[in-house]
């Protein structure tokens, strides 16, 4: 398809070469009426100046097969632009794919689309061991760095002859590749959380996959034991912040349990004591009721006996 330059372009074309053959055909057509009026040789002379002039005027156009090939060579390059253009935009889209795509790993708006599930990939029992896990890894890679297992180069360069000089230039692009992957996973650790991880792993790969591609040319290249080394880092720093995280659940439901276990108990003891209050509420009462239960018994007993013998005179009469 072309954009709205390109059809521009192809207009403006079009109207010159409509152009130049108006201008043809109207000095052609000009010409041949001037001949048929003119019938004295003074108008011939005149018709020829006036032919002349319009020669001289319109010179740079009048040539078709010229002005036509030049259009056609200019028609030609705009095609040829056109082209260009077509490729060029097909590469970079390719281009623009893949860095969409790199992007997305660190966008955090993305981040669900990316993480999928995470399988752990350990089990240890209680936090101590995954940190002590991360230090062995750590130290592993500090090993490796050391003895110069982590980068390797497979070619013995040399500058100008000079192996010394090659061996330098080869210890400073170690050095350098060492420093960018190194950086690029350091990142992602740090940033890792719940809901990125496999997201984080994905940014380790990609920068293992980039870097040693950059460094086809130099034949340096990141062992894929060290790689293995930041991933297995990567897992372990993850489900070690996850087992932070639960055994702070864990010690927060242990207190909140103590907590309520411990308000039981107070409510309990202050059940007893309010139970044993009211016991010798109770116990006191009993005592008091049994120091005057006697003579009123008594008294009651005579009065009911009296109104008995009352009501029994009263019914015989």
């Amino acid at each position: 398809m072309l954009d709205a330059d390109q059809i521009a372009a192809t207009v403006h074309l079009l109207l010159g070469i409509s152009l130049v053959l108006f201008v043809a055909l109207f000095i052609r057509e000009r010409g041949n009426k001037l001949t048929i009026k003119a019938t004295s040789a003074a108008e011939r002379k005149l018709l020829a100046s006036e032919i002349e002039g319009l020669k001289k005027r319109f010179s740079g156009i009048l040539d078709l097969d010229k002005e036509f090939e030049a259009l056609k060579e200019q028609i030609g390059s705009y095609i040829n632009d056109i082209e260009q253009l077509r490729a060029s935009y097909k590469e970079k889209k390719i281009i623009y794919d893949r860095l969409a795509k790199e992007v997305a790993l660190f966008d955090e708006n993305l981040a669900f689309a990316e993480m999928g599930v995470y399988q752990p990939h350990f089990d240890f029992n209680d936090s101590e061991e995954y940190k002590k896990n991360i230090e062995l890894a750590r130290n592993k890679q500090k090993v490796m760095i050391g003895n110069k297992s982590a980068v390797f180069c497979n070619t013995k360069w040399e500058i100008n002859g000079n192996a010394a000089q090659g061996l330098v230039m080869t210890n400073r692009n170690i050095k350098l590749t060492l420093r960018a992957f190194n950086n690029e996973c350091e990142a992602a650790i740090s940033n890792t959380r719940w809901n990125n991880v496999n997201a984080m792993e994905k940014r380790i790969s990609n920068a293992f996959n980039q870097i040693n591609k950059l460094n086809e040319s130099n034949h340096i290249f990141i062992s894929m034991e060290y790689f293995n080394l930041k991933l297995k880092e990567l897992f372990l720093t993850h489900e070690y912040r996850e087992k932070i995280k639960y055994e702070r659940e864990e010690r927060a439901e242990v207190a909140r349990n103590q907590r309520e276990e411990q308000k039981l108990i107070r409510d309990i003891e202050k059940a007893e004591e309010e139970e044993a209050r009211y016991q010798k509420l109770l116990a006191k009462a009993k005592k008091e009721a049994e120091s005057v239960a006697g003579p009123k018994l008594d008294f009651l007993i005579n009065i009911s006996k009296f109104w008995k013998v009352i009501l029994q005179r009263h019914t015989k009469n």
